[in-house]
């Protein structure tokens, strides 16, 4: 053929066609991450009276499958934030729950095990929307616990207004929904913040708060004009904020810190910096930093296929440590973003792992899970401040049960000294 080898003729083939069918791969698979990047939020039925247990089904999808990442960030912000009010970080600062080295992991541990539990547990009580499984022994009473728990905490300190309160439930609210607008593939439909309002408007109503205002958008005007009044400079307000970034930032080898430092106020919008007393970052690398969260965007809206596998709050199914000594039972956490509080200790490998790192000098054994960091599990009525662990349980346990109207029965009742994990597996999911 024209004096071309056949050989030279079928090796070009065969590399055109080759060429081809990765092209056409590449092709199939963008039209099918276009296709289902959208399927779980056009699949949410609008047909429906949006109950409490309504909304947290749906919360529940951009929480777990649509954005996890940025929405734990966002809930982690929305705490840090209202530390930019004055008379929050005040009471914070004399708590020094934050301002301890040794005490603010732990805090912030506890605070991210109680969230979970009644964001992801059903939400047993009055108006709730969800229904009673045939035995009441069935139950699952974490999310009631885990409520009674923050309230009986608050109600050791007398002094924290209403609007406090009513501040602190509305950044819950609309922080999330700024990151998503600002750092992710999409922001949330109307109905998803109608649900966000009506679960968290619920948790309010639980936790005892007033004046919680009747809609999303009177909310967040609300919110908007307490900031306003309420956010200013303030030196407990700065001290709160370093100790908070350097727990963000403490596994950082100390030459990154400072740089890292500036990377957080980056996230930070203006007012907030302000009351923080946070010099503002430079304009340029502020740029860059929100730059790259948007080519983050771009590349998981059409590169990336969705989810699969849900992020877990607190996992599946609890983890229970081994009953001994007729103790109750304990949970062990799931995960951790600081400090390994509540995980059990290392075995076989992992161990071999964590000795070879301090044997180099890469950690240390403080570093890892052991009886400092309680590695034998928590329960939710001991959650909080060490001076309260062991105060408070059966005001807990009886307003738990007023919450969710019927007895907390079971591994996660005071009086349960002996279960069966397999059967607690079972009906925990």
């Amino acid at each position: 053929m024209l004096g071309i080898p056949s050989t030279f003729c079928t090796s070009l083939f065969s590399w055109l066609n080759s060429r081809k069918a990765v092209y056409t791969s590449v092709v199939i698979y963008l039209c099918v991450v276009r296709l289902l990047r959208y399927r779980r939020v056009r699949r949410v039925d609008r047909n429906f009276v949006m109950t409490p247990t309504r909304a947290q089904e749906i919360m529940l999808v951009y929480y777990r499958y649509e954005f996890p990442w940025t929405s734990s960030k966002a809930l982690g912000f929305a705490l840090f934030k209202t530390y930019g009010i004055p008379t929050i970080s005040k009471i914070l600062n004399k708590t020094q729950q934050l301002t301890d080295k040794g005490k603010c992991g732990k805090r912030y541990m506890d605070t991210s095990l109680l969230i979970g539990a009644f964001m992801t547990c059903p939400m047993y009580g009055t108006n709730s929307g969800v229904d009673y499984p045939d035995n009441k022994a069935d139950v699952d009473p974490r999310s009631a616990i885990a409520i009674a728990r923050i309230n009986w905490l608050h109600s050791q300190y007398p002094s924290i207004s209403n609007d406090d309160f009513l501040y602190t439930l509305s950044v819950f609210i609309y922080e999330p929904v700024r990151w998503y607008k600002a750092y992710e593939w999409r922001e949330l439909t109307e109905l998803e913040c109608q649900a966000s309002f009506i679960f968290w408007a619920e948790i309010g109503r639980r936790m005892g708060i007033q004046n919680i205002p009747a809609s999303y958008k009177e909310f967040l005007e609300w919110s908007e004009a307490y900031e306003r009044d309420h956010m200013v400079p303030d030196d407990n307000n700065k001290v709160l904020a370093e100790r908070t970034i350097e727990l963000l930032i403490h596994k950082l080898p100390n030459m990154f810190k400072p740089f890292a430092r500036i990377l957080v106020s980056c996230l930070m919008e203006d007012r907030l910096r302000n009351a923080m007393l946070i010099p503002p970052p430079p304009a340029l690398l502020k740029k860059t930093v929100h730059g790259i969260m948007g080519i983050r965007t771009f590349v998981i809206k059409h590169f990336f296929l969705p989810r699969i596998w849900p992020r877990l709050y607190l996992g599946r199914t609890p983890y229970f440590s081994p009953n001994q000594d007729k103790e109750l039972p304990r949970l062990h956490s799931v995960y951790y973003e600081n400090e390994p509080w509540y995980r059990p200790e290392s075995r076989g490998l992992s161990k071999l792992a964590e000795n070879i790192r301090v044997m180099l000098g890469l950690a240390s054994v403080a570093d890892f899970p052991g009886p400092h960091f309680q590695s034998k599990g928590y329960r939710f009525e001991e959650l909080g401040p060490a001076g309260f662990s062991a105060a408070g349980h059966d005001q807990v346990m009886r307003q738990a049960e007023e919450i969710q109207g019927c007895p907390v029965v079971g591994p996660f009742s005071l009086g349960h000294t002996n279960f069966n994990n397999s059967n607690v597996n079972e009906k925990l999911v």
